[in-house]
């Protein structure tokens, strides 16, 4: 699983998504299948995100 930030292009709304990788991200977004949970709009970006790096033992 691969967590995103999200942000609604309609009301600016920050929210994360999990999804499988990258490609079922892009496929729900076609499909509009990922909404806005404050507005509901399937207006839907990614934003950066910083990866996660473990630290050495």
């Amino acid at each position: 699983m691969i967590v995103f930030n999200l942000i609604c292009s309609n009301c600016e709304y920050a929210f994360e998504g999990w999804f499988d990788n990258s490609s079922a991200f892009e496929s729900q977004k076609k499909r509009k299948l990922i909404n806005c949970p404050n507005c509901e709009s399937s207006s839907i970006k990614k934003t950066l995100v910083a990866p996660n790096v473990g630290k050495k033992k």
